[in-house]
Formats: C-alpha cells, structure tokens, sequence
C-alpha cells in the first residue's frame, strides 16, 4: 500500500516500526500500534531536540561557525530537515 494513502508529506506522525526489507526498500510502519505514553513521549523528545538544534544553529551563526562542524564538535548529528 502506498504510505501517500495515509500521511501527509511535511506532517509529523508518531509510528512503530515494524519490520524492514533493505532489499526490496520497504518499511512496514503501524500508527495503531503505538500507544498514548510513547506518543506523548516522543512528541515531548522531538520538541526538545528542535529546541537544542534552534540554540545550536543561533550559536553558529553568532560565532561565525558553520553548523555542520559545530555539529560535528558536539557530537551531534544534524537532523535530516534543518535548513
């Protein structure tokens, strides 16, 4: 089934992960198959995150650094989104 059938491209949506065919380039996903608790805590973990990445990016652009390497200096990984 095609993913386009049940979410919007640029929506957040809270899934399970339930099985991964690298062969194929499939992932198969269940919204139902996550509970009430593990929503809520991952919505408080993206918000948190987005935060930190908002500091991080203001700090590099006040001290002149590019992000990737502060990035990088942190141990951070930049996340896939950040412009």
């Amino acid at each position: 089934m095609d993913a386009s059938q049940h979410f919007k491209v640029g929506n957040k949506e809270v899934v399970k992960v339930l099985q991964l065919d690298a062969i194929r380039g499939h992932i198969d996903l269940s919204k139902r198959r996550v509970t009430a608790e593990e929503r809520e805590t991952c919505k408080r973990r993206y918000k948190k995150t987005k935060l930190v990445r908002q500091i991080l990016d203001a700090v590099s652009e006040k001290v002149s650094i590019d992000r990737e390497i502060l990035y990088l200096y942190i141990n951070l990984h930049p996340h896939p989104t950040a412009i």
